[in-house]
C-alpha cells in the first residue's frame, strides 16, 4: 500500500507527461488500483484493527442514543460492504473504481452531485491517505459540508501512522486542522493499524465554521530518519 501511496503523491506533482507514464506504468506493476483497494479492505478487516463499518456505528449509536434510521455517504467505499450489518443505517456508496457496481456508484467524492435531502453522515475511511496533493486532503475535508444536513457527522478512518510516526502530522494537530476546517471532534481511537474519528459540524447552527485565515503549512514537528511523509495542508 505504501508504495502505491508514494507513486501516487508523485503523480500528483508531476505534469510531465512521460514521467506520468513512467508512474502509470509502476503502479500497474504493483498491480493497480484494484490491488491497492484489496490490500485496503483487508487492512479495514477485523484482523488489521476492527471492521471500519462496526466502530463508526457503535459511535454513532452512543451519540444518537439508540439505533436511529440515518443516512450515510460511505466514499470510497469498494464494495460496499461496510455497514450491511447495519439496517438503520441507509448508505449510499460511491467510489472511483467500484469492484461491485450493484452496490457501489462511480463517482468522484469532488464531483459527486449534492442531493436536495443531505446526509446524516459522510464516511471517509481509509480515503484521505489514498489523495496524493497534500492539499486537495483538507479540501476533501471542507468539501464533505455540501453533502450535510446541520450538525452532521464526518467520520474519518486513516492508517496508525499516519499520526502516531508522521514528520508533519500527529493527532493534535489532526484535531486542530477539523477544527479549522468547520468539525469538532466527538470520539477518537486507535487500534494496532488504524486510527478512527468521528466529528461533528461546528458552530451554533450546526453548519460548520470555518476559519478561513487558518493555514496549516508542511512543518515538521517530528525529527527522525525512519518517519513517512504524511501530511494534510490548508
Amino acid at each position: 500500500i505504501s508504495e502505491f501511496h508514494t507513486l501516487e503523491k508523485t503523480l500528483a506533482r508531476t505534469t510531465d507527461p512521460i514521467q506520468r507514464k513512467q508512474i502509470l506504468k509502476q503502479q500497474a506493476q504493483l498491480g493497480g488500483l484494484k490491488t491497492y483497494q484489496a490490500a485496503s479492505s483487508y487492512a479495514g478487516s477485523k484482523e488489521k484493527g476492527g471492521e471500519t463499518g462496526k466502530w463508526c456505528a457503535k459511535a454513532l449509536q452512543e451519540h444518537l442514543g439508540g439505533k436511529k434510521n440515518i443516512t450515510l455517504l460511505d466514499v470510497g467505499a469498494i464494495s460496499g460492504t461496510s455497514y450491511e450489518k447495519f439496517p438503520w443505517i441507509k448508505t449510499t456508496s460511491i467510489d472511483l473504481n467500484p469492484q461491485d457496481t450493484s452496490k457501489v456508484s462511480k463517482y468522484d467524492f469532488m464531483k459527486f452531485p449534492i442531493p436536495e435531502e443531505k446526509f446524516d453522515v459522510i464516511g471517509l475511511s481509509l480515503v484521505l491517505n489514498f489523495v496524493g496533493d497534500l492539499k486537495q486532503r483538507s479540501e476533501m475535508i471542507k468539501h464533505a459540508h455540501q453533502y450535510l444536513k446541520p450538525f452532521g457527522y464526518l467520520y474519518i478512518v486513516l492508517p496508525l501512522a499516519c499520526v502516531e510516526n508522521s514528520r508533519y502530522l500527529d493527532s493534535n494537530r489532526f484535531k486542530s486542522i477539523l477544527n479549522s476546517l468547520g468539525f469538532v471532534s466527538l470520539k477518537q481511537h486507535n487500534s494496532s493499524k488504524l486510527t478512527f474519528w468521528l466529528t461533528q459540524r461546528s458552530g451554533t447552527n450546526g453548519n460548520g465554521v470555518i476559519q478561513r485565515n487558518v493555514k496549516w503549512p508542511k512543518e515538521e514537528i517530528r525529527k527522525g530518519v525512519n518517519r513517512n511523509n504524511f501530511c494534510i495542508k490548508v
